[in-house]
Formats: C-alpha cells, structure tokens, sequence
C-alpha cells in the first residue's frame, strides 16, 4: 500500500466494484467529475473496463484510495506508466547529426595534438629552454586562465 498522511492507495479488490459503480459511476454529477470522457450507464452485473483490473495491461496501474484511519473506500485513482522507449523519429538524421559532431571533435582533437606536440621543439629552439621536467609540465600542466 502507498500512504500519504491521510489516504492510502492499494490494489482493487474484487469488493470494492460494486462500492465504487454504486457510489461513484451510478450517479451522473459524480461520475461525470470523476472522468474526462463523457457519462455512460453501464449495465448491472457487466464487466465495466474503468474497475475491473486487467493485469495484462502494461500501461495502466489501478489503485483503490482508502482512507487511514477507518480503511473506508473512498474513490480509485490510476498511474500512467510508460512501457516503450522513445522512438527515435527520424533515425537517418540523428545519424548524419552525430557524425557532423563526431567529425568536429575529432578535427578539434587533431590540432588539439598537433600544437601540443610542438611546444617541445619551439620550447627548446626558440626560446631555449633546455630543462626537460620544465618543457614537460609545460606540456602537461593545465596553465590558468588569463583575463
């Protein structure tokens, strides 16, 4: 059961229809409140597909609301869940996306690694400095940034 500090939320029992069509769905005022789809009469002793729980249904979870303090039923209350994934809409774009992206990150990358590996040479020839724990903390220290 899920509690709340006043109602609690647990699986339909077999009792609770004919409470719940009686109470709830027979009278119109309630019964139209109670759904957004338009009122109906239902026939005595049919399966109505608003209380009855069909466990093969993935997407709907009914619940029964009671209160806590007597255990009396009080109304239902449904969650909607999400069985499937999104769908992708239009797979060939999504990919021909991701590759115009991959290709700039690696571009990016490349030259990244091109002048990385040129700051030893130009270290040592320009500005001769010929201490190789400095030209490799150069090379490997992030520097901060400057305004």
């Amino acid at each position: 059961m899920l509690k709340g500090s006043k109602v609690g939320l647990r699986a339909r029992h077999e009792d609770d229809i004919p409470v719940l069509r009686a109470e709830l769905y027979d009278d119109v005022v309630n019964g139209s409140r109670a759904e957004s789809r338009p009122w109906r009469p239902i026939t005595p002793g049919s399966k109505d597909s608003r209380l009855v729980v069909d466990d093969k249904e993935q997407g709907l979870v009914p619940f029964s609301v009671v209160e806590l303090d007597g255990g009396t039923l009080v109304g239902t209350a449904t969650l909607w869940v999400s069985v499937r994934r999104p769908a992708i809409p239009d797979r060939r774009a999504a990919r021909t996306e991701f590759l115009r992206a991959a290709t700039a990150v690696l571009a990016a990358l490349a030259v990244s690694g091109l002048f990385s590996s040129l700051v030893p040479s130009f270290l040592r020839e320009q500005l001769h400095v010929h201490n190789v724990a400095a030209v490799g903390a150069e090379v490997g220290l992030p520097r901060p940034a400057t305004g």
